[in-house]
C-alpha cells in the first residue's frame, strides 16, 4: 500500500473491516429491518418510545452539562453552563414523565422543521435551476413542505403516527442498506481491499 493516498488507505481499511465483520453488519441490518417494520406497524408505540429515549438523552446531557458547569467555575461561564444544564435536565424529566405530551410537542417541532427545511430546499433549487439535478432537489423540497403540512394539519392526531412512522421508514432503509452491504461482503463482491 506504499505510495497510495491516505484516502485510499482509509477506504481499503474500511472495506477490509466490512469483509471481516460482515456477520455483525448483517445482524445489525436485520435488527433494523425488524425494528422498522415494528415501528411502521405500531407507530404510536414507536412515537412514545422515541419521546422517552429522547427524554433520557436530554437528562443525561443535562447532568453532564451541570457537572461541567461546576468543573469550569473559574472560566466565568458557570452560570450559562449551569442554566443550560438545568434546562436540558428539566426538559428531559418532562419528556420521560409525560411521553405522550412530549410526543405531541416533538411532532409539532417535526412538522415545522419539514416545512422550513422544505421551503429552504425549494429556494435553493430555484437558485441553482440551470444545474443538472435541480428538479430532484425541488421535488425533495416540495415533498418536505407537503409532509410538514400534512403533519401540521393533522396535529395533534399526527402525534399518534408521525414520529413512529418516519422512524420506521428510516430504520427500514438503514437496515436494507446494511444487509445488502453485508451480503455483498460475504460473497466477496464490491470493491476489494487491494484497490
Amino acid at each position: 500500500m506504499t505510495g497510495s493516498s491516505p484516502v485510499a488507505q482509509v477506504r481499503a481499511g474500511l472495506i477490509q473491516a466490512v469483509h471481516a465483520n460482515w456477520g455483525w453488519l448483517l445482524a445489525l441490518g436485520l435488527a433494523q429491518v425488524f425494528l422498522g417494520v415494528f415501528a411502521i406497524s405500531a407507530p404510536f408505540i414507536a412515537s412514545v418510545a422515541s419521546a422517552v429515549v429522547f427524554g433520557w438523552l436530554l437528562v443525561l446531557s443535562g447532568l453532564v452539562q451541570t457537572f461541567h458547569a461546576f468543573r469550569v467555575r473559574s472560566w466565568g461561564g458557570f452560570l450559562l453552563h449551569l442554566v443550560g444544564g438545568l434546562l436540558y435536565l428539566a426538559a428531559g424529566v418532562l419528556l420521560v414523565a409525560r411521553p405522550l405530551a412530549g410526543a405531541l410537542t416533538l411532532t409539532l417541532v417535526l412538522a415545522v422543521f419539514f416545512v422550513v427545511e422544505g421551503a429552504a430546499r425549494i429556494l435553493l433549487a430555484l437558485r441553482v435551476r440551470p444545474m443538472q439535478g435541480w428538479g430532484l432537489f425541488l421535488a425533495g423540497g416540495v415533498a418536505g413542505v407537503v409532509l410538514g403540512g400534512l403533519i401540521w394539519a393533522e396535529w395533534p392526531a399526527s402525534a399518534l403516527w408521525a414520529i413512529g412512522l418516519l422512524l420506521g421508514i428510516n430504520l427500514l432503509f438503514s437496515g436494507f442498506s446494511c444487509t445488502s452491504i453485508a451480503l455483498a461482503a460475504r460473497r466477496g463482491g464490491g470493491a476489494t481491499a487491494a484497490t
